[in-house]
């Protein structure tokens, strides 16, 4: 059984790798964006270009991240297809793995700031709509409330994701950190119910955004 289900999460995680190949390429747009540098001795107003290097050196930590994770997760899958030789292979996959390990522990802190956030915006948006119902309905109040209701809609399936979300970066710590620790017991088992729940879930997000893009583009 465990076989079986290490041989689905390969699949599912390899098939979601691919599905997301080249996806350091937003971070790298944002660190080549076109900025100058002043330059001292230059007359007012002439500047010259940053060096990429310097821009990637001067980039935000989040964003370098980003694109080190791309890039490396990226290389570790052309190993896994044959395209990469074994040496580049073996050292992408541990160096995509600490970036994975740093990067999902920034994500769980920020699905939790931004569930306070929504959690706020919902209590707020229900407290609004009760008070509303014991007052007597005019048609302004009626419009605020189809309104209110739209947003609370919205909200609830923006929290639902978020939750979706946290459970999957949940998932992905306890895979990953048997990799970055090297931690043997119980390996098998909870690398493949983690890495399996994992992939589904992340399966589940990646249809429900490809979804919605495919009904807005049809409307």
């Amino acid at each position: 059984m465990i076989a079986g289900l290490q041989k689905a999460y390969s699949g599912l995680s390899l098939s979601r790798k691919c599905m997301i190949m080249f996806n350091w390429l937003n971070p790298l747009a944002t660190v080549s964006a076109p900025e100058s540098l002043s330059t001292s001795g230059e007359g007012k107003g002439k500047t010259r270009p940053q060096p990429l290097l310097r821009k990637i050196l001067h980039s935000p930590p989040p964003v370098l991240l980003d694109l080190l994770c791309g890039i490396s997760d990226d290389l570790a899958t052309f190993y896994k297809l044959g395209l990469v030789p074994r040496r580049i292979g073996v050292r992408a996959e541990s160096l995509a793995d600490w970036c994975w390990f740093a990067g999902t522990l920034v994500d769980l802190v920020e699905v939790g700031v931004e569930l306070s956030i929504i959690g706020g915006a919902i209590t707020e948006i229900e407290s609004r709509l009760y008070s509303e119902t014991m007052t007597i309905p005019s048609l302004g109040t009626t419009a605020g409330q189809a309104t209110d209701e739209k947003e609370l809609v919205r909200l609830r399936r923006q929290q639902y994701w978020s939750k979706v979300q946290r459970l999957k970066l949940l998932m992905d710590l306890i895979f990953v950190s048997y990799d970055v620790f090297h931690l043997k017991r119980y390996s098998d088992i909870m690398k493949t119910f983690s890495g399996l729940a994992s992939a589904v879930l992340s399966s589940m997000k990646l249809y429900d955004k490809h979804h919605t893009t495919l009904s807005r583009s049809v409307v």
